[in-house]
């Protein structure tokens, strides 16, 4: 439910003994000890939770080992979290330039969902990218679900395919994922200075034939 961590800021040794102070609301929980984590302690519900939503329980931690301050743990009451964030649609499909890091071309796409719970603390969610390889490439927003290229795409690859997952602030937490499927252009900066120069050189050829109608017409009035 709650990780708590207990340790002497000075050796940075765990603490040998942590406790609950003995209240009414203390005695909903209790301090169970992560055998692979010494300073670690979960904090889980022993009993029946009998408060109505919005109740705050409040109440102490300490170690009765050596003068060490004590830290208060509040936990609010809330409504279940019902749903997870559903996409719409559940798989994508975008084109990213090879090089765009480079080329500041970054934009990819935008993946969206939406969570149905009626709560605000429920319904809140944010994206990530789950797949380490992806991630090494593109960053998805956490919060309008933009992708963008933080780094050029490998020439050894056409195509990627990951997910985009997206998980609430709920109790318990909900989750799901999307299916990106990024396709892979080799469109380069050269290319990209070609249509440039293409387009001068059109523009180049227009302002002649402008100017060469002016010429004729100026020819003729003074004719």
């Amino acid at each position: 439910m709650l990780a708590v961590k207990a340790y002497d800021d000075l050796t940075d040794d765990a603490l040998p003994s942590v406790s609950l102070t003995t209240t009414s609301d203390a005695s909903y929980f209790e301090l169970v000890g992560n055998p692979n984590v010494p300073k670690e302690y979960a904090l889980k519900v022993k009993k029946l939770i009998d408060k109505d939503v919005g109740y705050v329980y409040s109440f102490n931690v300490y170690s009765s080992h050596g003068d060490f301050p004590q830290e208060v743990i509040k936990v609010n009451v809330t409504e279940k979290n019902k749903y997870s964030p559903v996409f719409d649609p559940p798989e994508y499909s975008f084109l990213a330039l090879r090089d765009g890091a480079d080329a500041n071309v970054i934009d990819v796409g935008t993946v969206h969902a939406t969570d149905p719970d009626a709560e605000n603390y429920n319904n809140a969610f944010q994206y990530y990218i789950t797949d380490h390889v992806a991630s090494m490439y593109l960053f998805v927003d956490p919060v309008t679900g933009n992708i963008e290229l933080i780094e050029n795409l490998p020439p050894d690859i056409s195509n990627l395919t990951f997910k985009v997952m997206a998980i609430d602030s709920g109790s318990p937490q909900q989750m799901s994922t999307a299916n990106i499927v990024l396709q892979i252009t080799d469109l380069t900066r050269k290319f990209i200075g070609l249509v440039i120069v293409s387009c001068f050189f059109l523009l180049s050829l227009l302002f002649v034939h402008v100017f060469h109608v002016s010429r004729r017409s100026l020819f003729q009035i003074v004719f």
